[in-house]
């Protein structure tokens, strides 16, 4: 079951539950006769890449059970995508970089009974009545009623957000419902467009930047912008952009870095990007920087001209 993307928490709050958002490798756990199998979203079996996962099923004792949950990597005491990455990148059998933590925030299934049919209060009831809490797996917090607390702390400790789960609502597999909302901490800040790739006389993305106090008129990269770019601001981009055409890049990173890694993926017809003088300044929102980045980036209107 998927969360509906929300700009505020519900109204009545008092209908509700409230859990911290994660945001890493969702995984249904299922232990039955002692093993556990540990299966993404596409349906592949990631328990052997995580090891230290395997005293799950004892921790259990003889219950059988499918459970729902994240795992996530920790790095200095916050989640780390680029961490968990790196743990993923290997999938060897043995631990190497950051230990993770399976994340359970739901039971689906218990000793042969099919629980989705009940309400999530319910479900959570018989959750917290397992006590699975271990060395590498915990059971998430869940707060009823209390959504603008949970995400003012979320936001102070630097997580995602918050995703509200409506107490009677039934477990949908599969489905993304307004039952489960999200609402995400967006940062706005203002970048330099350094460079764009073209689809014909608009612009299908950017390559925005921050200037580099040491190298003037040079950009630290910062990410690729695809999302919030309507119709109209494809075409206006354009007719900015086009005229401070450049044959240099004004990024200090290599060609070659500008378009790779988890945030700034390009898509496989993508056209080679045009470079720019950095005299168009942007409005981006983004939910935060993995590996010098920004996350899940989006356009949000003109800045002006530096």
């Amino acid at each position: 079951m998927h969360p509906t993307a929300a700009r505020e928490l519900p109204a009545d709050q008092r209908a509700w539950a409230f859990e911290p958002k994660w945001d890493r490798y969702r995984a249904l756990g299922h232990v039955v006769g002692g093993e556990l199998a540990l299966r993404s979203r596409n349906g592949v079996d990631m328990a052997g890449w995580f090891p230290e996962l395997a005293g799950l099923p004892g921790a259990l004792g003889d219950h059988a059970v499918v459970l729902d949950g994240e795992v996530v990597a920790f790095d200095s005491g916050r989640p780390s995508f680029e961490a968990l990455q790196q743990r993923m990148a290997s999938r060897v059998g043995r631990r190497r970089g950051a230990a993770v933590t399976y994340l359970v925030f739901d039971l689906l299934w218990l000793d042969g009974r099919l629980l989705t049919g009940l309400p999530y209060a319910e479900r959570r009831r018989l959750l917290e009545d397992l006590e699975v809490a271990g060395p590498a797996w915990q059971t998430v917090g869940s707060f009823p009623g209390t959504g603008t607390a949970l995400l003012a702390a979320t936001r102070e400790q630097g997580l995602e957000g918050v995703v509200a789960k409506r107490l009677q609502s039934t477990y949908q597999p599969g489905r993304r419902t307004r039952n489960w909302l999200k609402t995400k901490h967006y940062q706005r800040e203002t970048f330099l467009v350094g460079g764009f790739v073209p689809d014909r006389d608009q612009v299908r993305s950017l390559l925005v930047g921050l200037p580099d106090p040491q190298r003037p008129g040079r950009l630290r990269f910062a990410g690729r912008v695809d999302h919030g770019l309507v119709p109209a601001a494809r075409r206006r981009l354009g007719e900015l952009l086009r005229p401070l055409a450049t044959g240099r890049s004004p990024f200090l990173e290599p060609e070659a870095a500008l378009l790779g890694g988890r945030w700034t993926r390009p898509g496989a017809d993508d056209p080679v990007p045009v470079f720019v003088r950095p005299r168009v300044a942007v409005e981006v929102t983004f939910l935060g920087w993995e590996a010098g980045r920004l996350r899940h980036a989006a356009y949000a209107g003109l800045a002006g001209r530096p």
